[in-house]
């Protein structure tokens, strides 16, 4: 298939150049594949496969070391291990 010249890619990428901020349009302007934007744009926000693994695992610490505090309430608590879960689920963890 020919990405470049499908419609579907001048959609997606125009899509893409829409949504972005200025920043990221500066980094992803002369892509004429939305995937290779896609790619970019993955790869600033995530980041690299191994920074990534890094996230992960900083998060598996946090959650192995978290525990409620007697002066916390409950909803902060819980507003802690959700913002690990989300960032877990968010970096591609499957979470059970």
């Amino acid at each position: 298939i020919d990405y470049q010249n499908s419609s579907w890619n001048s959609k997606a990428i125009n899509s893409l150049f829409c949504a972005v901020t200025p920043d990221e349009f500066s980094r992803i302007c002369s892509c004429e594949v939305a995937y290779e934007a896609w790619h970019i744009l993955q790869t600033i926000h995530e980041g690299t496969p191994s920074v990534i693994h890094s996230k992960l695992q900083r998060l598996t610490s946090s959650f192995e070391n978290l525990s409620m505090k007697d002066s916390e309430t409950f909803d902060d608590f819980y507003a802690k291990l959700s913002d690990i879960v989300n960032s877990s689920f968010n970096l591609g963890e499957k979470i059970p």
